[in-house]
């Protein structure tokens, strides 16, 4: 398991990685359930609202590059700039 860290805002929300988002195919109109284990335990369970349950044509929509770089942590943020910097430099001097 990966764990990430994440602190809750003022309003008590948490946002799911990027990653982990795309990989599990979740999107805004995903449900969730919230249950409480114990008094240290949350579990979030996707629910499967059955409108149309049988139509399997699946609308994705793409992420914007701004929601893929926001989602990464500093040092992943900082690299990708490393490397557009370097990329952009090497063509000026071409």
């Amino acid at each position: 398991m990966n764990s990430r860290y994440k602190f809750p805002d003022r309003k008590g929300r948490i946002t799911i990685p990027f990653g982990m988002r795309v990989r599990m195919n979740i999107d805004e109109n995903t449900l969730f359930s919230i249950e409480e284990k114990d008094k240290d335990t949350i579990v979030l369970h996707r629910e499967k609202i059955c409108d149309g349950c049988g139509n399997t044509t699946k609308v994705s929509k793409e992420a914007s590059l701004f929601d893929v770089i926001n989602s990464l942590g500093d040092s992943e943020q900082k690299a990708v700039f490393r490397y557009l910097a370097k990329k952009l430099t090497e063509s000026e001097e071409a």
